[in-house]
């Protein structure tokens, strides 16, 4: 028995000592990410000298040594403690090397050394460094002149462009480095796990400014669209699920940044007021400012706002802005313009009466996460298999929601007119592009071995990654897993197999005999990602990388303008061209309402599942019934939003018993401002709701009003968790029961042996 107790003792110190272990480490470790990159942020705007002896410097500021050797070799020398990890871990502190290995005495032309700030998440990288450089428009070379700058940088761009030199990138950490705050985050995503939205003003001041039109004087109208604007996003900023952050550009005969990013809007609001009108008009030089801005700035989406009558005639001419935007997108005339997604989603019930399967709204939520990433994105609704297989040679991702075939050997199509057709294995072509199949129907991903499988069809003729189900879904289930699937895997940048496990459910269904649960949500087990050793390592991200670079303009910031002046004395032309190459769109000034609706709806599609949408025209005194909509499930919160241009409006909500929801309803919170109003509900109640508006102070002419209604995850009872956590709990009582009689009955067996 003694000798029991000692080993017992034996191990519960060594367990003990393993334990603290980590803590006398991290007590000693005194650097951590945030010390390189503010070390290194000291030296911006000086002359650092080459890439690799400034990162030197940085290091050996904070008594870090990187060893004698050169390139590779110096960071791997025992002295230095550096650890190589992969460029899905490499985050913060942590240092990029592009170097040839074959031959470490040699330089190379694209060789580079630079310090990460943040991960980017279109693969690239937010760093500081020496030496990069900079494009000179004038001599229309790249200038290398030693000097220090953050900015945004793609290494695998960089390995493209000098194939020649057979450069590899490495990664390092070192071993004194602990995590900082953001605990391994990436931090261009989240600031106390917020998603950043970066917008860029740029407001139009030059003499042409000054004239009169229908709405008043031109520079009047676009600082109030300004003002507007900065109240819609300082309230969106307020918010729990995104940061934005806002800088403003001025043009007249030259541009200038007259204020960097920040979410200070008191101080924006004050610069736009600053403004003056003077001199000709340069919106090449605008644009380009604001690019430059965005440049070095970490974010998750980027916008510019061009506030301007269009009327350029200093720098840039008309087709050189567009040119040159074209350009600066990633884009050339007769090139794909950006990688396109096809879509497809069916109300079954035009085919087949009894047939209540509908999948619209799912393809439509999941269609405006894709545009949001900078996909051209076509939303197939009741298209049959022509319609496929037309789009299918230029798809990048390729996403069927509706029925499978039995046995997955197809998928079924119904048209607008009710005709229902099959896209079988054989039908496919070959030799397509696709990165991504997702394939949301009945048994997609049954029988893979089978050439037959419409899923390992796709792989077969050039898909590299596919994503489907191996049993019969119920559309419950399926809708919340198509949402939760596509928001992992464009919001959050999980893995194509994190994101298929997202939304799923992890427990032994048969074994409880709750197999109505899968009536509501994912069993995990359903769902297939093919091949696996891809899916768990690849992101789509990275996956994209594969795309030629000019058909890849994925995350490129989206420019949207807006014009002032009457017909005749605005280039709406230009202004509409614009926004059309970067994916934006053009607003007429008196519309500038419809664009503060954009930053509405990207914030309700990029955090939830949008329910619904309403707009229309309300009049003085009027109440209407601006729409209903049905919560069929239990969800994690009720997002409603109501935006009009002015005056007052009043929202009224009614839940499903006709209750309504004021400031004393359980689990409501209410933001009310001059316009929007915000409401979230927490548990929102099953079944219909109703919206009301009472247009309380409305001019005689009404006031346009639109409404946005988005949900959260769905919620699921955990009886059966707790139910199997209570028997683990049992099983540890027992077994600590039990323990002391076992040491006895065998000690004794001892004693008598």
């Amino acid at each position: 028995m003694k000798s029991i107790f000692k080993n017992l003792f034996t191990i519960i110190s060594l367990l003990v000592l393993l334990s603290i272990i980590p803590f006398l480490i991290s007590s000693t470790s005194q650097i951590s990410d945030d010390d390189i990159v503010n070390t290194a942020r000291k030296h911006i705007g000086e002359y650092g000298d080459e890439c690799i002896k400034f990162v030197r410097n940085v290091l050996s500021e904070l008594d870090i040594s990187i060893g004698s050797g050169s390139y590779r070799n110096a960071y791997m020398d025992p002295d230095a403690g550096a650890l190589e990890v992969s460029r899905n871990e490499a985050s913060k502190g942590d240092i990029i090397q592009l170097s040839n290995d074959s031959d470490e005495s040699t330089f190379y032309d694209g060789m580079h050394t630079a310090i990460i700030i943040s991960k980017n998440s279109d693969g690239s990288f937010q760093v500081i460094d020496s030496n990069y450089g900079y494009y000179d428009s004038e001599s229309n070379k790249w200038v290398r002149d030693g000097i220090v700058r953050e900015h945004r940088w793609n290494p695998y761009s960089t390995i493209e462009k000098y194939k020649g030199s057979n450069l590899t990138p490495h990664y390092y950490r070192f071993w004194k480095i602990t995590e900082s705050s953001s605990n391994g985050k990436e931090e261009e995503k989240f600031i106390d796990g917020k998603y950043i939205v970066s917008v860029i003003m740029v407001i139009d001041i030059s003499d042409s400014m000054s004239d009169w039109w229908d709405q008043g004087v031109k520079i009047e109208s676009a600082r109030i669209a300004a003002m507007k604007l900065l109240d819609l996003l300082e309230t969106e900023n307020g918010l729990e699920d995104r940061c934005y952050q806002v800088a403003l550009v001025k043009f007249d005969t030259t541009a200038s940044l007259v204020q960097p990013l920040t979410s200070d809007f008191s101080l924006l609001r004050q610069k736009v007021n600053d403004l003056t009108t003077l001199d000709n008009t340069n919106i090449g030089e605008g644009l380009e400012k604001a690019f430059n801005e965005l440049n070095t700035a970490s974010y998750n989406r980027a916008y510019i706002i061009l506030l301007s009558d269009g009327m350029t005639n200093t720098g840039l001419t008309s087709d050189d802005i567009l040119q040159w935007l074209r350009e600066r997108v990633g884009m050339e005339i007769g090139n794909i313009e950006q990688p396109q997604a096809s879509l497809f989603g069916f109300d079954y019930s035009k085919g087949i009466e009894s047939d209540s399967i509908n999948t619209v709204e799912g393809t439509k939520n999941a269609g405006k996460l894709l545009e949001n990433t900078g996909y051209k994105v076509n939303v197939n609704l009741n298209q049959g298999t022509e319609k496929a297989l037309g789009d299918l040679s230029n798809d990048a991702i390729f996403a069927f929601f509706g029925h499978g075939l039995e046995g997955g050997k197809g998928i079924y199509f119904i048209d607008e007119w009710g005709y229902r057709s099959i896209l079988r294995s054989y039908d496919i072509p070959e030799n397509l592009n696709l990165l991504l199949t997702v394939l949301s129907g009945c048994e997609t991903a049954k029988d893979l071995q089978s050439d037959e499988n419409i899923l390992r069809a796709f792989i077969g003729k050039g898909s590299l990654v596919g994503v489907g189900f191996n049993r019969v879904i119920y559309l419950h289930a399926a809708n919340s897993w198509y949402n939760s699937f596509w928001r992992a895997l464009l919001v959050d940048n999980k893995t194509i197999f994190e994101a298929a496990q997202a939304g799923t459910v992890r427990l032994e269904l048969e074994r409880y005999g709750i197999d109505a649960l899968y009536f509501w949500r994912m069993d995990y087990r359903s769902v297939v990602t093919y091949p696996v050793e891809k899916a768990r390592e690849l992101r789509l991200s990275d996956l994209e990388e594969g795309l030629e670079q000019e058909e890849k303009v994925a995350l490129s910031p989206i420019v949207y303008t807006v014009g002032f002046g009457d017909p005749g004395d605005l280039d709406e032309d230009l202004l509409i061209s614009i926004a059309n190459i970067t994916g934006g769109e053009y607003f007429y000034g008196a519309e500038a309402f419809s664009l503060a609706n954009i930053f509405i709806k990207t914030q309700h599609y990029g955090t939830g599942v949008v329910q619904a949408e309403f707009e229309g025209t309300i009049f003085p005194d009027e109440e209407i019934n601006a729409g209903r909509f049905t919560l069929k499930e239990k969800q994690s919160e009720l997002k409603i939003t109501l935006n009009w241009p002015g005056s007052l409006l009043e929202l009224k909500l009614y839940d499903p018993e006709g209750k309504i929801v004021d400031q004393d309803y359980p689990g409501v919170e209410i933001w009310r401002t001059e316009s929007p109003v915000y409401l979230v509900i927490e548990k929102p109640k099953v079944g219909e709701w109703s919206v009301k508006i009472l247009g309380a102070d409305v001019p005689e002419e009404g006031s346009p009003y639109y409404v946005i209604v988005s949900t959260g995850d769905i919620l699921l009872e955990r009886g059966s968790t707790l139910e199997f956590l209570l028997i683990i709990a049992f099983i540890i009582l027992i077994v600590l029961i039990i323990a002391p009689w076992l040491f006895k009955s065998k000690s004794g067996r001892r004693r008598i042996n």
